[in-house]
């Protein structure tokens, strides 16, 4: 691996400078940036992504998407109790499987969707104004390459639900 761009060893041993801090630091201010944009509309971000999921990849089993977001079964229900309660999803029962539920996006979902991505749309706004176009797109790439490179276990499921996978194709 070429050294081209490493920082040297002094400025990695300066206070705060390390990897880990870093990234906890800056992950940590934008996720309370996220949060107060998410705040007015009565929302977590864990909210927030069960109802992109859905909006991006159409209806989903529960299972899926505690594998798609990496969070926790219960976790993902009382999510999707409180957006059931809001009228922003559904559940079904599958006749396959009752022991779970499949979870639709309602249209006021859709429009309720539209309006928190609109308004969180800032926040990535601002972090990119820092950046060229290049460098933003290899911020994004190297990113995703180490969310995915199993390094830090399962962070989130890179694989997309497909056809034979949708629930409405299980029964």
């Amino acid at each position: 691996m070429s050294d081209f761009g490493k920082p040297s060893s002094a400025a990695r041993a300066a206070p705060g400078n390390r990897l880990g801090f870093l990234l906890y630091r800056v992950g940590h201010s934008i996720g309370r940036e996220f949060e107060a944009i998410l705040e007015p509309f009565g929302i977590t971000p864990a909210h927030f992504g069960l109802l992109n999921a859905l909006d991006a990849y159409g209806p989903m089993h529960q299972q899926q998407i505690v594998r798609l977001l990496g969070i926790n079964r219960q976790t993902v229900a009382n999510v999707a109790n409180d957006l059931e309660r809001a009228g922003y999803l559904t559940r079904e029962r599958p006749a396959k499987d009752k022991r779970t539920f499949i979870l639709h996006l309602t249209s006021a979902g859709r429009l309720f969707v539209a309006e928190v991505d609109s308004a969180s749309v800032s926040i990535e706004q601002s972090v990119f104004d820092l950046f060229t176009q290049e460098e933003t797109n290899t911020f994004y790439v190297l990113l995703l390459r180490l969310a995915t490179s199993g390094r830090f276990g399962n962070l989130f499921d890179t694989e997309v639900p497909t056809h034979e996978d949708h629930p409405e194709n299980s029964g």
